[in-house]
């Protein structure tokens, strides 16, 4: 194949990978290739923020990546306890006063 068919292909492939993907995608591989440091990642995922939950599945283990909704369990516990320990002190108190 000659050198301009090669670069009239390619130029097709392109046209038709963006007609497909859209052109969001064609500055998605640019930004990829662009990765050569951390400061690039670190710019990279400011600029596209629906990286960040893929990075931290890669990079962090599953037990960390459950410890926010451990944490949240775990308050709602203490909330209810704390609730019942109230009412249970304001018995008390009632109880107390009652004597008097």
């Amino acid at each position: 194949m000659a050198a301009g068919g090669l670069g009239s292909a390619r130029s097709r492939d392109r046209h038709l990978l963006t007609s497909i993907l859209g052109t969001a995608w064609r500055a998605r591989i640019k930004a990829m290739a662009e990765i050569h440091s951390t400061e690039d990642l670190l710019k990279a995922l400011k600029e596209h923020p629906e990286w960040k939950s893929a990075v931290r599945d890669a990079l962090l283990e599953e037990e960390l990546l459950e410890l926010p909704a451990r944490v949240t369990r775990m308050d709602e516990r203490l909330t209810r306890h704390l609730e019942q320990l109230t009412e249970k002190l304001d018995q008390i108190a009632e109880r107390v006063a009652d004597l008097d």
